[in-house]
């Protein structure tokens, strides 16, 4: 995962030549500096963490190399959006995650910490959903559990036409879609039935 190795290279290239610094003038014995310099670590490492400067300078071809470089585990597969894309991976053998990434015309970037936002989540008996909103773009986001032996999962609204793209992997109760003009009455619809709210 090259995204911390390179955090942690960065962070020891600028900070070691301070300590060094510090420590010959004894200053390291003195609690205010102590202090300073901890937070100040801490404060450099956050800030470079959250904030992916690579977006100034390069592009991903493909979302499994973004993927590699930010994070560990198995890759499954890509929901592709219009301005991003949301890659879902396996953390280990029970447990599926995703990653946001955002795109243009020459590639695939990261998204920051604050690239994305949580904005509805709907709870029922049969199924949760959370609905994620990528920041600066129209792309929205859903990721499901839902207990069904369902072998179609499609979602709909009453409003509204919802285009979307629905990954369903059948026997695992998790799903994955990409919705465009995301509407606060969506719904689930599995074998062609509509999933009641209890």
């Amino acid at each position: 995962m090259l995204f911390i190795l390179i955090r942690l290279v960065i962070s020891a290239i600028i900070f070691i030549p301070i300590l060094i610094v510090l420590n010959k003038k004894k200053l390291l014995q003195k609690k205010p500096v102590v202090i300073i310099t901890i937070v100040s670590i801490v404060a450099f490492a956050s800030i470079i963490s959250i904030f992916p400067v690579e977006n100034a300078f390069i592009r991903f071809d493909t979302p499994e190399q973004a993927f590699s470089y930010v994070e560990t585990g198995k890759y499954d597969y890509v929901v592709e959006g219009e301005s991003s894309s949301m890659v879902v991976y396996k953390k280990d053998s029970n447990t599926y995650s995703q990653i946001f990434l955002l795109k243009d015309e020459k590639g695939y970037m990261l998204t920051s910490f604050y690239g994305y936002t949580l904005t509805d989540r709907k709870l029922d008996g049969n199924y949760a959903l959370d609905i994620f909103k990528i920041n600066n773009t129209d792309d929205f986001y859903i990721t499901g559990v839902l207990v069904s032996d369902a072998s179609n999962v499609e979602l709909k609204s009453d409003t509204r036409d919802v285009v979307s793209k629905v990954f369903y992997k059948e026997n695992s109760d998790i799903f994955f879609a990409y919705v465009k003009e995301y509407a606060d009455d969506i719904y689930l619809v599995c074998d062609g039935e509509k999933e009641i709210e209890h």
